[in-house]
């Protein structure tokens, strides 16, 4: 899969620029496509753009100190940019932030009855559709969301956003902090959301080994831009992917933290 084109890319992200305070640049000309029924993975170190990324596709900015000033976002060719986020939910994106992402006062039957279909959607789930999606919920449907671990409330999120019956789903940092078997079971069930529900997927990732096990097409996003992209069977001949994402050894031992650092300062990703 080549996500340069958009031949079938549901969403491009073009020249996308995100200024904080009028003068801190978060993102800087960010491109990238997700193509119709694909996952597509975003990854990157902490602070390096990938959710400011993603909320501004979502159209949930802070609007007193965050704006869009270059670029435009199309969902299925038509552009959102500059869309509520209300707007950009009822035409089919579908968004599970970083935090505050449930009801944690109401119980997972009460949260997930909340979600209302968007009107004239003919893809949203029946609440025993996300209950066979995530079993773990169906044996706790009364207990109080606040209680819920993690792994639970990612789960409780994602189902709250499925029942929109979104084509396109963006998760931002869908594994952080998660054990290993929950994060197994996330990315078996995102899987089965492409390939058994046609639903589209970007996700915001900081563990690289999780994007490359579930993604079909990568970008690194290092100090707001791009700092290189592809399939996963190419980012894994990529030295400096091996190296400084999954921490593969090259001749010679593996590199400090500090090493990192001043690796990154050079920036040679960029020329």
């Amino acid at each position: 899969m080549e996500n340069g084109s958009s031949g079938s890319a549901l969403l491009e992200v073009i020249g996308l620029e995100v200024v904080y305070h009028r003068a801190v640049t978060a993102v800087q000309g960010v491109s990238l496509t997700a193509e119709e029924r694909s996952i597509t993975a975003l990854v990157g170190t902490n602070g390096a753009g990938k959710s400011t990324t993603l909320a501004a596709i979502a159209g949930f900015m802070r609007a007193e100190d965050v704006r869009i000033t270059e670029g435009d976002v199309l969902f299925d060719g038509a552009s959102i940019k500059g869309r509520r986020n209300d707007q950009i939910s009822a035409m089919g994106i579908g968004y599970v932030p970083e935090r505050e992402k449930i009801f944690p006062t109401l119980s997972v039957l009460e949260n997930l009855t909340a979600c209302r279909p968007r009107s004239g959607s003919d893809r949203a789930m029946s609440i025993e559709q996300v209950y066979d999606l995530f079993p773990r919920l169906a044996e706790r449907p009364n207990t109080i969301a606040g209680y819920l671990s993690g792994g639970e409330r990612q789960m409780l999120a994602i189902s709250m956003a499925l029942l929109g019956g979104p084509r396109l789903l963006l998760i931002d940092e869908m594994t952080l902090g998660l054990a290993p078997i929950v994060v197994e079971s996330l990315v078996e069930t995102v899987t089965r959301l492409r390939d058994e529900h046609n639903v589209t997927i970007l996700v915001v990732e900081q563990n690289a080994s999780t994007g490359i096990e579930m993604a079909d097409y990568i970008y690194v996003m290092e100090n707001g831009r791009i700092a290189f992209d592809g399939p996963p069977d190419r980012l894994l001949q990529h030295e400096d992917f091996q190296e400084f994402y999954l921490g593969m050894e090259r001749e010679g031992g593996r590199k400090h933290y500090q090493d990192v650092k001043q690796y990154r300062r050079k920036r040679r990703w960029f020329g």
